[in-house]
C-alpha cells in the first residue's frame, strides 16, 4: 500500500510539473501570495511580487488591471467604517438595503444568536442623534429557510427579496408585509437567481442568474436586466454584456439613481482576490450593453477577501458595503468616498433628516492652547466623534449647522468675542479637512455672552470655555 501511495504521489508531482498552467491558474496563484502583502497593506512588496510575474502575465488583461490597483496612490482619506454592535455581530451581516431617506437599513444576517435558521431580514433605524437602533428580525419576511433584502423601491412599500434561491415580492400594506410571491415565470433563467433591484424609475429590474452566456459556456452567477412594458410584462431578460460579466463570478449589481453609473461586485476584472467592487458607466441611455470599462474602487476600499453589496445614499456621499474581517466573518461598513469615486447628487422628493429637535452637542473635551485657536492633539478624539456622528447622516439636502464659540469672561470682551470666533471656526475647519462639506456649517462667535456656569470659579470658567453644535 505504501508503494502504491509513493506511485501515485510521483504521477500526480509528474503530471503537475508535465501540465502548463493557464494563464489564469498563474493569475490566481499570484493574487494567493500577494494576500498577506495586501492585508497589512505592504503595497510596496505586493508590487514588487506582482511584477515578478510579468513574464508570465504581461498580456493577460486581469493582471494589467490588477497592476493598475496596486500602483494607484495611497489616499488616506479613505476609511471603511464598522458599523457599530448594534448591528454587527460575530456572526455574518450583509447585503445592505438603504431606504431612498436613508433612514431605514436591512440587511441579511446568519450565524447570530438570534437567527430563526439559516438566512434572516434585519432592519435598523436611523435617530436623529446619528445613531443606528439595535438590529431586530424583519419576523414577517423571515422563515426557516434562506431569507435576504434585495431591494426597496423610492416610496419604501414594495420589497425584493431571495428566498429558496429565487426573487420574491412583497408589498407593504399599512404596517404589514404581504407574503413573498415569486417573480413570473419568464423572468426564471435559473435554479439560483438573486441580487435584484429595480432601477429608480420603477422602469427595470438588474439581477442575477447562474447562467451560461452567449460569451463563456461555463455556469457562473451573471447580472442581466428586464424591462417593465406598457402592457404589463416583462422583456427577455438580457446580460449586461462581456464588457460587465466575465466567467466568473459577476454578482450585486447597483445603479445609482442618475440611471447610469453602476457598481458591482466580481472575481474577474483584475480583483485583488475573491470579490471586488467596480464601477462603470452606462453609455447609452438607450441600451444596457454599452458600458465603459469598469474600474477597481481601489485598495483602500477592496481587499483579498470578499467585497461586495454596495449601496449609496442619494447623494453619493456615503457607501454602504460588506466587507470580510480576520475572526468575525462578513461585517456590514461604510465610507465616506472621494469625490472622484460619487455619481452626481440626485433629489429625493423627502424632508431632510429631522434634525430641530436634536438639543445643541456640547464638545466637552476640546482644548486649545490659552488665549489661541490651535486645536491641541487631546482634542482629536472628541472631534472624532462629531465626525462619526456626521459622516453617516443621510442628508438629502445641504443641512444648516452653527458652530458656535464660548469663552469665559476672563480678558476683555472685544478680544473674547475674536477668541470665541476663531475657535469655531478651527473645529469647523478640522471637520472639513476630513470629510465634511464646508457649506454644511456656519460659524458664530459668542464671547462670554452665554455662559453656563459661573465664572467667578475656575470650574465655572473651564465650562464656559467651550464649543458647541447646533442643527438649525
Amino acid at each position: 500500500m505504501r508503494r502504491l501511495i509513493v506511485l501515485l504521489a510521483v504521477l500526480s508531482s509528474t503530471y503537475l510539473f508535465a501540465a502548463k498552467p493557464t494563464q489564469r491558474e498563474i493569475y490566481l496563484d499570484l493574487t494567493r501570495q500577494l494576500t498577506p502583502y495586501i492585508h497589512f497593506q505592504q503595497w510596496d512588496k505586493a508590487i514588487e511580487l506582482a511584477l515578478s510575474y510579468q513574464k508570465k502575465l504581461g498580456s493577460y488583461a486581469d493582471y494589467q488591471s490588477l497592476m493598475k490597483t496596486l500602483q494607484q496612490p495611497e489616499d488616506s482619506t479613505v476609511i471603511v467604517h464598522a458599523f457599530p454592535n448594534t448591528i454587527n455581530t460575530l456572526g455574518d451581516e450583509y447585503g445592505p438595503v438603504l431606504s431612498a431617506d436613508g433612514r431605514l437599513l436591512l440587511f441579511c444576517g446568519k450565524d447570530r444568536r438570534d437567527n430563526l435558521r439559516g438566512e434572516d431580514i434585519y432592519y435598523s433605524r436611523l435617530l436623529s442623534d446619528g445613531q443606528w437602533t439595535r438590529a431586530r428580525l424583519l419576523m414577517a419576511l423571515s422563515s426557516d429557510d434562506n431569507d435576504a433584502p434585495l431591494s426597496l423601491s423610492a416610496d419604501g412599500k414594495t420589497m425584493l427579496l431571495f428566498r429558496r434561491g429565487q426573487i420574491c415580492v412583497s408589498f407593504l400594506d399599512g404596517d404589514r408585509w404581504s407574503r413573498p410571491a415569486p417573480l413570473p415565470e419568464s423572468l426564471r433563467l435559473s435554479s439560483w437567481q438573486a441580487d435584484a433591484i429595480l432601477t429608480a424609475d420603477g422602469k427595470s429590474l438588474l439581477f442575477v442568474a447562474a447562467t451560461a452566456t452567449d460569451n463563456d459556456p461555463r455556469i457562473s452567477p451573471n447580472i442581466y436586466v428586464t424591462t417593465y412594458q406598457d402592457d404589463g410584462t416583462w422583456t427577455t431578460p438580457i446580460e449586461l454584456g462581456p464588457t460587465i460579466n466575465t466567467p466568473y463570478i459577476d454578482r450585486a449589481p447597483f445603479l445609482h439613481p442618475d440611471m447610469k453609473t453602476l457598481y458591482f461586485a466580481s472575481e474577474g476584472h483584475g480583483s485583488l482576490g475573491g470579490l471586488d467592487i467596480y464601477r462603470c458607466t452606462r453609455l447609452n441611455p438607450d441600451s444596457w450593453t454599452e458600458w465603459s470599462e469598469p474600474v477597481n474602487l481601489g485598495k483602500q476600499i477592496n481587499t483579498p477577501g470578499q467585497d461586495s453589496w454596495f449601496r449609496l445614499s442619494a447623494d453619493g456621499r456615503i457607501a454602504y458595503l460588506s466587507r470580510a474581517f480576520p475572526q468575525r466573518g462578513l461585517d456590514l461598513c461604510w465610507i465616506l468616498l472621494p469625490q472622484e469615486l460619487r455619481p452626481e447628487a440626485v433629489v429625493i422628493a423627502e424632508d431632510t433628516v429631522a434634525t430641530e429637535d436634536v438639543p445643541p452637542i456640547r464638545l466637552n473635551n476640546i482644548f486649545f492652547a490659552t488665549a489661541e485657536a490651535k486645536l491641541l492633539p487631546t482634542s482629536l478624539p472628541e472631534l472624532q466623534r462629531v465626525l462619526e456622528l456626521l459622516l453617516p447622516m443621510p442628508f438629502t439636502k445641504t443641512p444648516a449647522i452653527e458652530i458656535a464659540g464660548h469663552t469665559d469672561s476672563e480678558g476683555s470682551e472685544a478680544d473674547n468675542q475674536l477668541l470665541s470666533e476663531r475657535r469655531a471656526a478651527a473645529v469647523r475647519d478640522w471637520l472639513v479637512e476630513h470629510g465634511c462639506e464646508s457649506a454644511w456649517f456656519t460659524i458664530r462667535g459668542y464671547g462670554e455672552t452665554m455662559p453656563v456656569a459661573d465664572n467667578n470659579t475656575a470650574e465655572g470658567r473651564k465650562l464656559n470655555r467651550r464649543v458647541e453644535i447646533k442643527f438649525l
